[in-house]
């Protein structure tokens, strides 16, 4: 767990993808379940991710689903994506400073990066 999963109110990363559910079945009904660790490092549900291509009765379970595999890894690489832009969030907002910069203007695409990470982690906290 790192120092920003301590910080955020989510289940801590990372997350995996699981075509098995809990007790070890396969999802025959074409979703895909992310999972997490609770506190004593088990593995918990927390998304599913429902398929988005029709498919046979009880054959959900080989689907190849190219949209639904990419949104469930989005899922999964939500911790990582938070963690990383709060990272670059902290460290565009110092080259920003006056200090840094010497008071030489500074592009406007950093400083609308600036603001596109700042709106991305408070959508992700919900403070949005």
């Amino acid at each position: 767990m790192t120092d920003q999963n301590k910080l955020t109110p989510w289940t801590p990363g990372p997350y995996k993808i699981a075509r098995l559910n809990l007790q070890g079945i396969y999802m025959n009904d074409g979703s895909v379940t992310i999972l997490g660790q609770d506190d004593a490092g088990e593995a918990i549900p927390i998304a599913q991710v429902s398929a988005t291509v029709d498919f046979p009765r009880g054959k959900g379970h080989a689907l190849v689903d190219p949209q639904r595999d990419a949104t469930a890894h989005l899922i999964a690489a939500a911790p990582a994506l938070y963690e990383a832009t709060a990272q670059l969030e902290g460290w565009i907002a110092r080259v920003l400073e006056p200090s840094f910069t010497d008071r030489k203007p500074m592009p406007e695409n950093l400083c609308n990066a600036l603001d596109a990470a700042r709106a991305a982690l408070a959508l992700a906290r919900g403070d949005q």
